[in-house]
């Protein structure tokens, strides 16, 4: 309901402080009723609270608002494949050597 949807933007604080003007946003409010049908309200919490170090990727998009984090959320699925590849290459590559 309402109280879900402001607390979920709530979580949003720590990377951005003026989130609380977001609250009545009918874009911000839609996006997180798409985010929590897609992964629930625990997972959706899970990935806010992993914002902070996923904005600190040097190049990677920034998430500071649920829209930005739902039209994201594709290219930070992509990285983190790509980044667990290259990590077993690696192994890979120092198992051989």
């Amino acid at each position: 309901g309402g109280r879900e949807i402001e607390e979920v933007i709530f979580l949003f604080k720590e990377i951005n402080p003026m989130i609380q003007k977001l609250y009545g946003s009918p874009p911000q409010r839609n996006a997180v009723v798409r985010l929590l049908k897609e992964f629930g309200h625990e997972k959706l919490e899970s990935m806010i609270g992993a914002l902070p170090k996923i904005n600190a990727q040097q190049y990677w998009p920034k998430s500071t608002t649920p829209v930005q984090l739902e039209n994201n959320f594709a290219y930070y699925m992509a990285k983190k494949a790509e980044m667990e590849t290259s990590q077993k290459s690696s192994k890979i590559k120092v198992a051989i050597i």
